[in-house]
């Protein structure tokens, strides 16, 4: 495939998550057919999609705990409301760890892939994060401005490391103790 049509059906996918924030299901396909159209088997290796050796796997509670303890420092709107059974609550945490791979897949393995040739790797790291918390400026500014920063930290691993599994590793298992209890009575 043409990595023209490649670069445009990730902006397609990263400018449909901005301007319409779509859940996973919707933009999923979008992010799929940029993979389909990567131009060789070698653009998955640069996706970070191969095997992961162990000492990333290191990396996860390294992440988790900084971004938690990030996130401790950013003032809270108000949590929302807790699932009030268990079969909520693990279909909550199936839902934002779904959205947690999604968006490590189209904000960091996608775009950090795509672009950097064209662009150069800090301003399409920067355009990422920026973009990534956009999507969470239904939070509130703090949160967004934390996922700005979240954003650039997970962008520098990716290209250190890539591999996309232990980002959406970590960036799920920060979703889910982000989540509160359930509420069963």
């Amino acid at each position: 495939m043409d990595r023209r049509l490649y670069t445009h059906l990730t902006t397609v996918a990263a400018l449909g998550l901005f301007f319409l924030p779509l859940p996973p299901l919707l933009y999923g396909p979008l992010i799929l057919a940029a993979i389909l159209a990567m131009p060789s088997v070698s653009d998955a290796e640069a996706l970070g999609l191969r095997g992961t050796k162990t000492i990333d796997w290191v990396l996860v509670p390294v992440l988790v705990g900084l971004t938690v303890g990030f996130g401790i420092l950013v003032p809270s709107d108000g949590a929302p409301e807790a699932p009030h059974t268990i079969g909520a609550y693990l279909l909550l945490c199936l839902a934002v760890v779904t959205a947690a791979a999604s968006e490590e897949l189209l904000f960091r393995s996608l775009v950090l892939s795509a672009y950097p040739p064209v662009f150069g790797t800090a301003p399409v790291v920067l355009a990422a994060s920026v973009l990534f918390a956009a999507g969470h400026l239904g939070q509130g500014l703090p949160a967004a401005l934390y996922a700005l920063a979240v954003g650039i930290l997970y962008s520098m691993v990716f290209l250190k490391r890539r591999n996309f599994w232990i980002l959406a590793a970590a960036h799920g298992i920060h979703n889910i103790l982000a989540l509160p209890l359930p509420d069963i009575r």
